[in-house]
Parts: C-alpha cells; structure tokens; sequence
C-alpha cells in the first residue's frame, strides 16, 4: 500500500510540474540579436517602446507601440491575448524594468525584455525608425 502512495505522489508530482509550465509566465531578458530573432520569427508579436516621449519621438523599433506610463500600458494591454509575445524596450533597459513589473502582474506568459534597450538595438546595427511621429495622446502639445 505504501508503495502505490509512493508512486501516485510522483505521478501527481509529474502531472502538476507538467501543468504549471504549460501555463507559466516566461520572462525573459534578450541581447538585440536575441530580441530582433523573435520579431522575424513571430507573427503576433506586440512591441512595446516604455522610453519617454522625447526619446520615442527621436527614434524608436519600426511598429513600436508607444507607453509612456502605467495608465497607457495597461489600455494596450487589455486588447491583447495573454498567450501573445509581449517585446518591451526602452531607450537604456531602466524604464523597461517598471514595465516589466506591471506586464507580469497581468498574467501575461511570453514577456521579452530588451537588454540595454534601443542602446543595445542600435550598437548593433539593427533599423531604427526616425520618421517623425505625432503624439498618441489628446492634450499632449509637442515642440
């Protein structure tokens, strides 16, 4: 009797271990090159530029979505799927951190950190748009 408790315990053990990584949060932080690979790879990917507005204005990653704070990023991320790569970046990686905190907190699964942010992204060589771009918000006045 022991030993059938024995292996149904590691059965359940098994069983839960499998569940908990099918639907576990995967973070992670990625070089530029790492970062750039999952935007070619993925269809559904939401790029997420968390940098202030004088530096998303000035340059920023071709179809970024622009969040300067908490209250923007979480309009985004209410239309998203959970089960949707979320790629978060900032101008140096510091905002992107904030950023991360509050994505994670809505249960989202594949969260992709830029390491460095746009620093690293454009020491590499990767395209960075410079077109220019109008506020997102109402009421925001630009220079």
């Amino acid at each position: 009797m022991t030993t059938k408790i024995f292996y149904l315990s590691i059965n359940l053990f098994f069983f839960f271990s499998l569940i908990g990584k099918i639907n576990a949060q995967e973070t992670k932080f990625l070089t530029a090159g790492e970062f750039v690979n999952i935007i070619i790879f993925n269809e559904n990917e939401v790029i997420i530029d968390v940098s202030e507005w004088a530096d998303f204005k000035k340059k920023r990653i071709e179809n970024a979505t622009f969040a300067e704070n908490s209250e923007q990023l979480k309009i985004i991320l209410n239309n998203l799927d959970r089960e949707q790569p979320i790629l978060i970046y900032c101008a140096d990686g510091t905002r992107s951190l904030t950023a991360l905190s509050f994505v994670e907190d809505m249960q989202f699964l594949q969260i992709f950190v830029l390491r460095n942010g746009l620093n690293s992204w454009a020491e590499n060589l990767f395209p960075i748009d410079k077109n220019k771009v109008k506020p997102q918000i109402e009421g925001r006045f630009d220079e």
